[in-house]
C-alpha cells in the first residue's frame, strides 16, 4: 500500500469544450478567444476553433497557458505541489 501524499497542490482552471458549448450564447463564444494578432474571435469562428479542438480529441481547454503536464484529454492540470 503506497503512502497518500496530503503536501499542498495549486490546480490551474481549466474548461470543459462540450459543456461550454452547449449553454453558451453567441455573445459569450465572440468574446472567448483571439487570433495571433490579437484580433476577436466572432462567436461563429470561436465555435470552429472548438470544434476542430474536439476533432482533435481535446476535451478541456486551460483557462490560460497549458500547465506542465496539462491533459487536454479531459484531465485538465494534474495539480502542483507547492513549495
Amino acid at each position: 500500500m503506497s503512502k497518500l501524499d496530503y503536501r499542498p497542490r495549486t490546480f490551474h482552471v481549466h474548461l470543459s469544450i462540450r459543456g461550454y458549448l452547449r449553454g453558451a450564447t453567441k455573445r459569450e463564444l465572440g468574446q472567448l478567444f483571439e487570433d495571433g494578432n490579437g484580433r476577436q474571435l466572432s462567436a461563429d469562428e470561436a465555435r470552429e476553433h472548438m470544434m476542430d479542438l474536439l476533432s482533435e480529441g481535446k476535451e478541456v481547454i486551460p483557462m490560460g497557458r497549458p500547465c506542465e503536464g496539462f491533459d487536454f484529454s479531459g484531465g485538465g492540470c494534474p495539480g502542483h505541489i507547492k513549495e
